[in-house]
Formats: structure tokens, sequence, C-alpha cells
């Protein structure tokens, strides 16, 4: 299995299940959703590996998405219940401490909570249990919204079809939503696609020529090409290569017209045209996960898949993925040089490994002086483990790159882009020492006189 991931998963699981002091529980309780029960030894590991993760983000000064939610349960009982009702979407992929979260802020009382969600599009390693959350909903509060308005007949037809096919029991488990039959939307669409060629480079190449073609005159319609098998960070470092925007959680659609992502950064999005690369065997569903796990590969296609509006695409090199057979008559079956011919295309190569990224980054450190990083990219160095807070604040807020600025236009700078600057300004000018503060000033020098070894001609500045 895929070590790094299957963590990262249970990182997110224990957090969304356990206040902080409660995380002991972890070590007897039933893991629900996990192929293999892990005994107490393995999981006081992974708590102590949390515990170590947590102290880490503290010192470079970042969080995530659980840490704010981590943070907030500390104060549970503190947090007054001032909004009158509260609206959840995506209320599958909340974990219990965020929906415990939701109930202290809305006091109890008729039509308090409105909360809305799908368990086939549960893409989180979560748990989450609205009973455990305080939150009952007794059956005769709830409604099922069959209707689809975003995605064309042929598309919903298709999506729904991969799902039923491929259903695990474990996504028809849960106690809070049901896998719906939909009722299909009044509109009608282009049949979807299954394309196969010979390699992923390809793919990429046909998919951005078909993209191309599909919004040519048309500046109102978007594209996304999404790849299966790779991690958004992967994805990210190929978009940056090609040139193209890559979603996520901060994506603005608003500028361009064709967007690259992974499956998962597809939710929350829509397009007219959606290209699902990389659906072959072996990719998807991933075997590096336990069988009984890969319901969640299954929600993440499926979701991928209802972005589409207008046209739908799926596209694999060798064998298509089991997802994509017994569809009977419900996509058109093809190579792609029967839609684009191949002197229109243009190779691009594929998303890196994660270990060529790694050295391509690790010959970058190599290359660049410590002390010509701005703050924040210093922190994520490993010079920066163990700093103090404050100065890691200060390092963040003073050191933050950009234009240096100074003080009503004197001299003396106050703000500055690079470690090396602040060095050579707090040592000359009286005004940028009182700036960063005389305490924070000592623990500053401190570091500078330990990165010395790193910084050939440091002192000389």
């Amino acid at each position: 299995m895929d070590a790094e991931q299957y963590i990262r998963e249970e990182f997110d699981w224990i957090r969304s299940a356990f206040l902080p002091d409660e995380r002991a529980k972890y070590l007897t309780v039933q893991r629900s959703g996990r192929g293999f029960q892990l005994d107490k030894r393995y999981r006081q590991n992974l708590l102590d590996a949390l515990e170590a993760w947590e102290n880490k983000m503290r010192h470079v000064g970042v969080t995530d998405y659980l840490g704010l939610s981590t943070a907030l349960s500390k104060y549970l009982d503190k947090i007054d219940a001032e909004y009158r009702f509260a609206l959840v979407d995506e209320a599958q992929d909340l974990g219990t401490i965020e929906l415990q979260l939701i109930r202290q802020l809305v006091s109890k009382n008729k039509d308090d909570l409105f909360l809305c969600g799908d368990a086939a599009q549960q893409v989180q390693a979560k748990h989450g249990s609205f009973i455990q959350a305080g939150i009952d909903i007794p059956g005769a509060r709830s409604i099922k919204l069959n209707k689809n308005y975003r995605n064309s007949r042929e598309i919903l037809s298709v999506a729904y079809q991969v799902l039923l096919n491929n259903l695990a029991e474990e996504m028809l488990d849960s106690p809070d939503f049901d896998v719906l039959d939909p009722e299909y939307a009044n509109f009608s669409g282009s049949t979807p696609l299954l394309l196969g060629v010979d390699s992923l480079p390809e793919e990429i190449a046909y998919a951005k020529a078909y993209a191309d073609e599909f919004i040519e005159g048309e500046p109102e319609k978007k594209c996304c090409l999404a790849i299966c098998g790779y991690s958004l960070y992967q994805i990210h470092e190929f978009g940056k290569r090609i040139g193209l925007t890559v979603l996520s959680d901060s994506a603005d659609t608003s500028h361009d017209q064709i967007y690259l992502s992974d499956l998962e950064h597809t939710k929350g999005f829509e397009f007219d045209l959606v290209v699902i690369l990389n659906c072959s065997d072996k990719i998807i569903p991933d075997l590096h996960r336990p069988q009984n796990e890969q319901f969640r590969d299954l929600s993440r296609f499926y979701v991928a898949m209802t972005r589409a509006k207008d046209q739908l695409v799926l596209s694999y090199s060798g064998t298509p993925s089991a997802y994509t057979i017994e569809l009977e008559d419900k996509v058109l079956e093809a190579t792609w040089d029967e839609y684009i011919e191949r002197a229109q295309i243009e190779l691009v190569g594929q998303p890196p490994r994660l270990t060529d990224i790694r050295a391509e980054h690790d010959q970058m450190d190599h290359n660049v002086k410590l002390l010509d990083l701005s703050g924040p990219d210093f922190l994520y160095t490993r010079h920066a483990i163990g700093l103090d807070n404050r100065l890691v604040g200060k390092l963040r807020s003073r050191v933050a790159g950009g234009k240096q600025r100074s003080v009503n236009g004197r001299v003396a700078p106050v703000r500055w882009n690079t470690l090396r600057n602040a060095w050579r300004d707090t040592n000359k000018y009286p005004a940028s020492r009182r700036e960063f503060g005389d305490e924070d000033l000592n623990s500053f020098r401190s570091l500078v006189q330990n990165l010395e070894k790193f910084d050939v001609g440091l002192t000389e500045r």
C-alpha cells in the first residue's frame, strides 16, 4: 500500500474523531473503513507521529484544514451559540469534531441546522457522525433530493452506471446519507466518450488539443483535464511546467478556460467539458489500497465525472480501468485519433514522479543561499526546525518577501524581502533594530550566525 497516503488519512481520521485530550481512545476503538485493523503498538506510533507533525507545523507557523478545527475544539465549551441557524453543504465530508463546532454555534431550536450531503461523493478519510456530534436527525426530518440539475441526461446516466457497477458496501453503510437513484435533468447533450491511445503523454496532448478545439470562439466555456493516479502536489508541478492553472481549494476559475486537476479537487466546480485522463487498468482503482478501501477512488471518480455539464471524455492508455467496462450503450468507444488528428497535438510529457520532484528541489536548495530566501520560504527548510515561535512570527511578517518597505519613506527599512537584507539593515540602522524588536533581534542574530557555514560570504555583507 501507499504508506504515506495511509498515514495521512489516518491522521485525518484521528483528528476528526477525537478531541485533542481524548486521542488515547484511538488505541482501542474499532477503526471503521479500514481493511486491516492496526494493533495497539502501531496505533501508538501513529499518535506519536501525529503529535510530532502538529508540533512541526506550529514551529513553521502553518496549519491545515483539520488543524483549524483541532485548535478551535480546545474552546468548545466556550463557544457562544450566537446564530439562529446554519446551512451546511457537502456535509458528508465534515468530521465529527467539525460537526460539533457547528452544533455549538447554533442555538437548539426548530429549523436550526440544514445539512446537505451525498454518500456517493464522500472523498475525505474522516470520522463523521451526526449522533456523536450531538446532532439528531430523525427520519421524519430528513428529505431525499433526487433531482439533478447540473449534468446532461447522458453524463449523469454513465456516471451513475459506473457507481452502480462498482458500489461498495462501505458506501451503503453511512448512517446519515443514502446513495440514491437520480432523477435525470430535462436536457440532453453529447454522448460521453471513452477514448484510448498508447501512452499517458499522448492522452494529455490529445486532451489539450480537444479542449482547445472545444473552446475555440467560445470565451465563456470552461474545461477541466483531470488526471487519475497523481497527487495534487505532482499535478501542481506539472501545471507550472506546461502553463495550466491547477484547481485547488482557493483556485479562481474566472480567468482561464482550461484547468488541470487531480480527481478530488474537481469537487465544488463545474465545467462545460471534463476530460478524465489515465483511466487505465492498475491506475484506478489504486491497487496499492486493500480492495475494501478502494471505494474512495470510486467516489473521487464519480465526483470528477459529475463536474461535466455538457461533455465528458474518459481517456485511457493500454487497458481501460475496470470502472469503464460494462457501460453498454452509454459511451462511444474509439481512439483519440478518430477525433483529433495526430498532427494537431503537441507532446508536453506527464506529471513527474515524487522522487524526481524531490531531486530537483534538493538541487535548487543546494544552489540557493539560505540568506537569500524570504522568511516564509526559509521556514520550510530543515534549518528552521526548533526556532522560537516569536521569531517564526517575526520572520513571517517582517521578512515576508516582495517589495521592501520603510516607515514614511525613511531610509531605514522595516519590511524585508530576504533574510540577508534584514540582517544588513538591522546592523546598519537603529530604526530597523527597533522595528524588529530587541528580544527577537537577538534570536535573529543567533540564527544568522548559525547559518554562516551554509552561506559563504555572509559576514562580508
